[in-house]
């Protein structure tokens, strides 16, 4: 299987106006283009940005200051390209990015020539790319002269440019650079610009690249000339040979908009339910069919949808190539009327879907681009988190560029992963010596309780939009718009999991993988692996996590904040800082330790997890339901568009599982009782509360006093924990901050001594408070200081830039101010003000007064956030839990 890269180069005649572009992109879309060359785009610096929509994941480009020329590279989102170098020529006349594709080099140039005679101009970018291609690449664009004075016009008129021609023939032929087209085609006449002055065609645009490259080239085509004044110039290669892509299917949210298609899943659901209500087979066998059912239909009708729609697309451009070909032949004014015509009706074609796609388009910005939504945040995020994984590190240290085997990598590793590990099977005996609570009967009968309608909505409803649909291809947004039909056909199948537990299609997984933050791209460890999760597995686990978390708090010390209701890391953090000062205050000897887990949620071993759900007295019914859930599922990896095999997973709790994080709370409970009950670890006694541990999630911080004794007891009893369930702490990244201990007297241990702190929940915890502005503030100022002189150039209105102020700006400081007790003074607000009006203008004059701005919009203002205020608010909540509530810690 080989793998083609669809490339074009195409002089658009300019992109300034909304319809054009949406033309040029949807055009460009459907013809499957993975990279554009265009030149004329006559946009700004500024406006190139509005080129990156839809298809485009990439844009890189040069500008004229008066928006002039201007030329750009278009690359597909799902090119995984990487940019290692650029050279932009500031008159707007050429771009040139040199950097990797699958981890080979690739350089592409591409130009938009002067109209006027400039051999020296020609020189300047061949050379320019011999000097930068040391790899594959390509030089394409509109040269502006002709490379074969035979073959290359239709009239024998002299040549115009004849310098620059020469120039081209001679330095292509010196630099063993190759004419694609015409070693193709070499006696074939077609051109790619029409001069209706001269009345006469002539071929400008190319694609050139070294000989030794042309193995790669599949074609090479000129296409008709429709939406611009020259012909788009195709180039198909095979950069790579076998990369297999899995093809996969996903319900397009999109139809949700359309009537008739929404009529059409109504009826469906209907009329399947009709035949099959009274079936005697199984009601998950039922909504299983359901799903296949849809699917084909959906596929069929889309496909039919799309297939009408370009039926007369097709015999339009049909048309109009047929016309020019009788054109180019004989230039009789009737042909020219003729094919003037058709490229009429062919344009306001086009012109109607761009419009159709482009009004969708503007409700989406009106109603979602200038509010805190997903699609702002996407829009200021400095870099998209890219899917595309190019270069993996494989077990022996080699680095490997090849998809298939980048693939075959993550698979093995994550097979290993989640593979059961050697642990010791009497956990049961380990939870009988330590005092765990146990649930009510209430309690267990509202676990045990049958499914209702309205629980089962509520799931659904809670569950947000816009997520990736697990292997079914059905988002919870196909669930919503259709839940009347879905209803009675999917609430049985439910119910009936209650006694035959999860059916094995819906355990199916495919596992999509994040970058961790500062991660090295290299390491499999570096990525978070997501489980893309059916929807009806997720509804069923989301109903039982609601009636989970509903008793989770009698279950679960305070000590724990992390996935528990009314609890908060805010807690865990105030309570470390309230110790640090008790220490610092009464210089008892201490160490706080801050324990780093190794793939917590990934190593739980499920036998012992069953455990302590029969310790805590969940109930037979509740837990034969969460071990279905647990019983054999597997998983595939997606890498690059391909899935792997299917593989068993035998342990972990998957990231994606809305149940998940409940279980791991009650999981590693049992870890905090024993450290909290263990005599030999002595904690920070403050008044009469004994503080030893604070866990959120699986982030733990241990207080301990007399070291030399209590942290070998905390060892013992990690490691105990460990055999039993399969927790194990990363000695490397697990940090010992002590206080009030000279350097001599510091207990040798496993964990990383740090006398300058440690970071918990995001937060950089001091030994001295009065450092805790300069190590978290400090940076985070300058941080957005960075990201608001880069969102000045995004295309943002006024409205739009007070929101990016409220969506990223806020929480951020509204984070520290709810966790760390800084004093800060006016001076900080004032200089944070300022720099947010730059933003707010643009750097340019202030129109309205900051405090205008932060009126609400019913006394006039654009409810731009008050950051003092919001600092005011999080100190006052403080005092307000201090004082008026019970509170936990000290």
């Amino acid at each position: 299987m080989t793998h083609l890269l669809n490339f074009v180069t195409w002089n658009v005649q300019g992109l300034g106006h909304v319809i054009k572009r949406k033309k040029v992109l949807t055009f460009l879309k459907r013809q499957k283009i993975d990279i554009a060359l265009l030149q004329e785009t006559r946009l700004s610096d500024l406006e190139h940005s509005k080129l990156k929509r839809d298809w485009v994941g990439q844009v890189y480009f040069s500008s004229h200051s008066q928006n002039k020329r201007g030329t750009a590279i278009l690359i597909k989102r799902n090119i995984p390209f990487t940019l290692l170098h650029d050279v932009r020529d500031p008159e707007g006349r050429f771009i040139l990015i040199k950097g990797l594709i699958f981890g080979r080099p690739f350089t592409i140039l591409n130009v938009y020539a002067p109209n006027t005679d400039s051999p020296n101009f020609i020189s300047q970018i061949v050379l320019l790319f011999n000097q930068h291609c040391d790899g594959f690449g390509f030089m394409g664009g509109d040269f502006n002269c002709i490379h074969n004075a035979r073959l290359d016009k239709s009239s024998s008129a002299p040549v115009s440019n004849p310098r620059a021609s020469s120039t081209l023939k001679g330095l292509c032929m010196d630099s063993g650079l190759i004419d694609v087209w015409r070693t193709l085609n070499p006696n074939t006449k077609d051109y790619s610009f029409f001069s209706h002055p001269h009345n006469s065609y002539s071929r400008l645009d190319y694609f050139f690249t070294p000989k030794h490259f042309l193995y790669s080239v599949q074609s090479c085509l000129i296409g008709p000339i429709t939406i611009s004044d020259h012909a788009p110039v195709y180039l198909q290669c095979d950069l790579i040979s076998d990369i297999p892509r899995t093809p996969s299917w996903k319900y397009n949210t999109s139809l949700l908009n359309d009537d008739s298609s929404c009529a059409f899943v109504r009826k469906s659901l209907s009329q399947y339910w009709a035949d099959n209500s009274l079936s005697p087979v199984s009601p998950a066998i039922i909504w299983d069919a359901a799903k296949a059912t849809m699917r084909g239909q959906l596929i069929s009708y889309c496909s039919f949808r799309k297939k009408t729609l370009e039926k007369n697309r097709r015999f339009l451009e049909s048309e109009v190539v047929r016309l020019e070909q009788t054109h180019k032949q004989s230039s009789t004014p009737e042909n020219f009327k003729a094919l003037i015509a058709a490229r009429t009706k062919l344009n306001i074609e086009y012109t109607n879907h761009a419009r159709k796609l482009l009004l969708y388009t503007k409700q989406n910005y009106y109603e979602f681009g200038n509010r805190s939504s997903r699609l702002l945040a996407h829009q200021l995020k400095k870099q998209i988190s890219e899917r595309s994984i190019t270069a993996i590190k494989m077990d022996k240290g080699e680095v490997t560029y090849d998809p298939s085997t980048i693939n075959k990598t993550f698979r093995d590793f994550y097979k290993s992963l989640y593979s059961a590990g050697q642990c010791d099977p009497d956990g049961a005996a380990y939870l009988n010596n330590i005092s765990l609570p146990s649930i009510t009967e209430e309690d267990l009968s509202s676990l045990d309780a049958a499914f209702s309608p309205n629980e089962v909505w509520a799931a659904i409803q809670s569950m947000p939009n816009g997520k990736s649909p697990g292997p079914d291809g059905f988002p919870v947004e196909f669930f919503k718009k259709f839940w009347p039909e879905i209803q009675p056909i999917f609430l049985p199948a439910l119910n009936h999991i209650k006694c035959d537990g999860i059916p094995p299609s819906w355990r199916s997984a495919s596992i999509s993988l994040l970058l961790k933050k500062d991660k090295n791209p290299l390491n499999c460890t570096s990525y978070r692996p997501i489980s893309l999760l059916n929807v009806d597995y997720k509804i069923a686990a989301k109903v039982l996590a609601r009636r989970l978390e509903k008793i989770l708090p009698k279950l679960i010390h305070p000590d724990q904040a992390g996935f528990v209701k009314s609890r908060y890391g805010t807690d865990n953090v105030r309570r470390a800082l309230n110790i640090v000062q008790y220490l610092n205050q009464h210089k008892d000897p201490a160490v706080i330790i801050s324990l780093d887990a190794e793939k917590a949620f990934d190593r739980v071993e499920w036998p012992f997890l069953f455990s302590v759900l029969e310790r805590v007295g969940l109930g037979p019914n509740f837990i034969n339901l969460i071990k279905s859930f647990y019983s054999n599922p597997t998983a595939t990896v997606n890498t690059n568009g391909l899935l792997s095999e299917s593989f068993p997973i035998r342990r972990g709790c998957r990231q994606g599982c809305p149940l998940s994080p409940l279980l791991f709370t009650l999981f590693i409970e049992p870890l905090a009782v024993t450290i909290r009950t263990n005599p030999d670890i002595l904690g920070v006694r403050v008044s009469d509360t004994n503080h030893v541990i604070s866990l959120f999630a699986d982030d733990v911080l241990l207080y301990l006093t007399n070291p030399s004794i209590s942290i070998p007891a905390v060892c013992r009893s990690i490691a105990k924990f460990g055999t039993l369930s399969g927790y194990k702490i990363n000695m490397d990244k697990s940090i010992a901050c002590p206080f009030n201990i000279p350097q001599a007297e510091v207990p040798h241990s496993t964990f990383q001594i740090s006398k300058k702190g440690f970071r918990y929940l995001g937060i950089f915890i001091t030994p001295v408070l009065d450092d805790l502005f300069s190590t978290n503030y400090a940076p985070l100022i300058q941080r957005i200081k960075s990201d608001l002189t880069r969102w000045s150039t995004l295309p943002t209105s006024l409205l739009g830039r007070v929101n990016t102020i409220k969506m990223n700006v806020l929480p951020r400081l509204n984070y520290l101010f709810q966790n760390l007790p800084c004093y800060l003074p006016p001076s900080f607000f004032k200089s944070l003000n300022s720099e947010i009006s730059r933003f707010i203008w643009n750097n340019k004059h202030q129109r309205i007064k900051f405090s205008t701005l932060t009126k609400s919009k019913q006394l006039g203002g654009l409810s731009l956030p008050n950051i003092q205020f919001y600092y005011w608010c999080s100190q006052l909540r403080i005092f307000e839990f201090r004082f008026c509530k019970a509170g936990v810690g000290a």
